[in-house]
């Protein structure tokens, strides 16, 4: 009996050392006294769950209702709620080289690392919003940073944003579809530029404006008789090209029926060239030099030449 209180002080001191080297171990599942689900967590979440926690020995597995943490990596995580970031959160798909990251440091933003060894900034996506009541919107603009061959460092590509239509290592294809106010990459964009390419069809239900003094649609296929630039219906064999610089062709059925130059207004392939008809008596109020019409009231071809109307042909 007398050997009792030095053996107790010595387990004392031992679990003392233990709980102070490893911390508390435990050889069982660890509940709070409010977790009111089952004990087993090795096929999954416990639905019945509502409140508490539960640490299940046997499976290894957590289940809690919430989690805070500063930082660190998770391995296998199945959430069926919500993942909450507090102010300058961050959650990424590695701690380094090539990943996907989502902040809301500043704005929301989806950030994207390529690993590239001279990669100062990643690709982004950031959301802003514009306008208020009904008529608020959610905007989102593009950041894609290239490497600039001539310095060796990267730029911010502000608004580039492309579509790939090939391989999604985007290696092998250039982008389908490109739209940037810098250049991007290879065979991608330039300044102020949307571009569809790899045989991508434009398709709209609306109407396509231009609007402004300096803007143009610019088609850098020429095209031929057979495959106009544009083409008009579904046959794709009608429709205008360029056969030559400054000539503006017209197709019809795969055939040139019209040529027009810096010179001359020529009809080709067809047996008839038509003249505009006027079926009421008279001159047309308004006419340039060498307008020619066929009056059907009058029995008269007419030509306007020397600033005045002349007859060709009366019958």
């Amino acid at each position: 009996m007398g050997n009792f209180p030095p053996l107790i002080d010595t387990l004392t001191t031992r679990v003392r050392d233990t709980q102070s080297k490893r911390g508390q171990v435990f050889r069982g599942d660890v509940r709070s006294a409010n977790w009111d689900g089952g004990g087993d967590l090795s096929s999954g979440l416990d639905t019945t769950a509502t409140s508490g926690y539960l640490l299940d020995y046997s499976s290894g597995a957590i289940q809690t209702t919430a989690i805070y943490a500063q930082g660190g990596d998770l391995g296998t995580l199945s959430v069926t709620g919500y993942i909450t970031m507090a102010t300058n959160g961050v959650i990424r798909t590695a701690s380094s080289g090539q990943r996907i990251e989502i902040s809301n440091a500043d704005r929301n933003v989806l950030m994207f690392y390529s690993g590239d060894a001279s990669e100062n900034y990643p690709g982004r996506i950031v959301e802003s919003t514009n306008g208020s009541g009904d008529t608020r919107t959610v905007q989102f603009a593009t950041y894609t940073p290239r490497l600039d061959q001539t310095v060796g460092t990267q730029v911010d590509a502000i608004g580039a944003f492309a579509i790939r239509s090939g391989s999604p290592d985007g290696t092998s294809t250039a982008p389908g579809f490109v739209f940037g106010t810098a250049a991007t990459e290879s065979g991608g964009g330039q300044p102020l530029e949307i571009r569809i390419q790899n045989s991508i069809p434009l398709i709209t239900d609306g109407n396509v404006k231009l609007i402004g003094a300096t803007e143009r649609l610019t088609i850098s296929n020429l095209g031929s008789a057979s495959s106009p630039s544009i083409a008009i219906g579904a046959l794709l064999t009608d429709g205008i090209y360029s056969s030559a610089a400054g000539s503006i062709d017209v197709t019809a059925g795969g055939t040139k029926r019209l040529a027009v130059n810096a010179t001359r207004v020529r009809a080709v392939n067809t047996s008839f060239l038509g003249v505009p008809i006027k079926t009421t008596t008279g001159d047309p109020s308004s006419a340039i030099e060498g307008d020619m019409y066929l009056n059907t009231l009058d029995n008269k071809l007419r030509i306007y030449a020397d600033a005045t109307w002349r007859d060709v042909l009366v019958w």
